[in-house]
This record gives C-alpha cells, structure tokens and sequence, in this order.
C-alpha cells in the first residue's frame, strides 16, 4: 500500500511493502542454500547491513533469489540498500524472503522516486517500526538521493538509520573556496564530485547533531569515498575530528584493505576501495566496545562457482558490510 507522509510541510510519497504470513503457510527455513554458512545475525544481538546491489535486479528474476538467499542466510534484523531501480521486483525480493524463512516476517520499505532508490528490509518480529522520510529535499547537490531516514525500536531500544548513497566519482581532491582564509573550506565546487560529497558530510553531521544527538542513530550506505585518506583530501574529515561524537565502524576494514589487501577486505575491491560504511553516533560508542561487537565486509563471492566473475554478473559489483551488537 503507499503511504503518504508530511514532514516539515514537504509532502513524500513512499512504497511501504507489508507482508505478514502466518506461519502455517510459509515454508520452513531456506534448505540446501549455496550460501549456507554465510549466518551472521544471533538471537541475542542486533545486525545491520549496507548494501549497494547495482542497479537491482542486476539479473531480474536471478538477482531476486540469489538476494533473498543471502538476506535469510545472513539473517541481519534490518539491510539498508542502494540502487533500487525497480518498486515490483523489490516487492518480489520482499515476497521471496517471506516464502524462505519460516522464522520471520520481512517487511520491506523504500523511496518512491529514481532509478537509484533507496530502501530497508526488515524482520518485523524484532524492529517496531516508527517511521520512514527524506530528508535535505532542496540540497540536489550535496544529495542527488535524499538521505532515507528509518525509525524504530529493538527489544525496547530506540534505533534510527539514515540510509544514503552520494555522489560517485572524483580525482581524489577537494576543490573549495576558502572565503575567510582560515583553513576551512566555505563554498563547494558545485562541479566537484569530492567536494559535494564534503558538503554532504557537514550536512549530515549538522542534521544529527540538532536532531538525534541523544539518540542510537546509525548512518550508513554507499558513501562513494574511502574514510582513510589524509585529511587534505578526505571528505569525511569533519567526522573524524569530531570522535567524541561520531566513529566509523569500518575503519579496521579500511586501513587493513591497505598494501594490497583489499580483495579481503574492502567493499569495492576491483576499484580498489572501500566506499561503503557504517558510522554511529556516541549512544552506540560502548555498544561498539562490547564483546558481542562485530564489523565486516561479506564475501559473497566465495560461495559462487566462479567467484567474483558471477557474483558481478548476479548480484552486483559491491559487497554488504554489517555489523552486530548488543544492547
């Protein structure tokens, strides 16, 4: 059904996908699946994934089950996705998630407009949901998609996602204007890819900071820049300076892809980079220390014939990462 929101007198149209199943008709769980061994999610913690999947369905009716697969395996509570070109095979990854797990009600969640929508999957037995919206709606060049914001709750805790995908491309340097000569960089370059995605960052962090600054936010997606660069060229500098409030989750995953590690370990690794993250908020700082805490890059392509050739071909050209902790 569609669900029409009004925030901050802007007026959003979204797909909200509901599917609820009892579970006398759903089938058991996924049996005999090539992704067998790829669990992730427990009982006693709370996941999330980001996943770019390029254009979905990369493969149409293929891309669609080899997804639902590794959704059910990987078993994460919530996946914030990017490039969801198609609202009708989203509803039948949804749908097809349903039919797998036999433990679980998938519901699924996504912005209505573009060819690279942006959109969550959720286990409705264990998130309540609250609420989904767009934000920075007049911002088009620090944010060709809106950052797609999802609220609700966890055994009782609350939880806010802002799911994003900025600006791809670049030459590895920012090029701003310097009005007041102080080192910091006032006007982006409109025509500079590096620095829209700067002036995304400082959107970002401004937006947190007077919105949800007391809350369990998690901001994740294809960010399309490395977070490990020097500063002088790092867009995300703003974040990591402010470390009493902010923390990439990935890092590790970032500096160890370094000196020729990265088919380990990064999210793009036939770049090579790491360009998909997971930055939390200081709410989620101890959760982030705890023991239960685990932060990784999924290599899918281990569980296909010919590795990365056909996960390329059937999935998309990106890895998820995730990370679970425990309240």
């Amino acid at each position: 059904m569609f669900h029409l929101i009004n925030q901050w007198k802007v007026q959003i149209v979204f797909f909200i996908l509901l599917f609820y199943s009892c579970a006398e008709d759903k089938p058991n769980s996924i049996s005999n699946s090539q992704f067998s061994g790829l669990s992730f999610g427990t009982d006693d913690t709370f996941e999330v994934l980001t996943w770019n999947l390029e254009t979905f369905p990369k493969a149409e009716d293929n891309t669609v089950e080899y997804v639902a697969q590794i959704l059910v395996e990987l078993d994460c509570d919530i996946a914030g996705l990017q490039e969801i070109s198609s609202g009708s095979y989203f509803t039948a990854l949804v749908n097809r998630c349903n039919q797998l797990d036999g433990e679980n009600d998938w519901v699924g969640v996504k912005t209505l407009g573009g060819s690279y929508g942006l959109a969550y999957i959720y286990k409705s037995n264990t998130i309540d949901f609250t609420d989904v919206f767009e934000i920075y709606h007049d911002e088009n060049s620090a944010f060709p998609r809106e950052p797609f914001i999802f609220k609700g709750d966890f055994n009782e805790n609350s939880i806010i996602l802002i799911n994003n995908h900025l600006k791809c491309c670049g030459n590895d340097e920012i090029d701003s204007i310097d009005i007041d000569m102080d080192g910091i960089m006032d006007i982006p370059d409109d025509d500079d890819e590096e620095a829209r995605r700067q002036a995304a960052s400082l959107l970002l962090e401004d937006y947190v900071l007077n919105n949800f600054w007391d809350s369990n936010t998690i901001i994740l997606g294809d960010f399309n820049d490395d977070i490990h660069e020097p500063e002088v060229s790092n867009v995300f500098s703003n974040f990591i300076k402010n470390s009493s409030n902010f923390k990439f989750i990935d890092m590790e995953l970032a500096i160890s892809g370094k000196n020729g590690q990265h088919w380990a370990h990064w999210s793009y690794p036939t770049w090579p980079s790491h360009i998909d993250h997971i930055l939390i908020t200081n709410n989620l700082f101890d959760e982030f220390e705890g023991n239960a805490s685990t932060a990784t890059t999924i290599r899918i392509e281990d569980y296909f014939p010919n590795g990365w050739t056909d996960y390329d071909a059937l999935v998309s050209d990106h890895r998820p990462v995730v990370w679970k902790f425990s309240f």
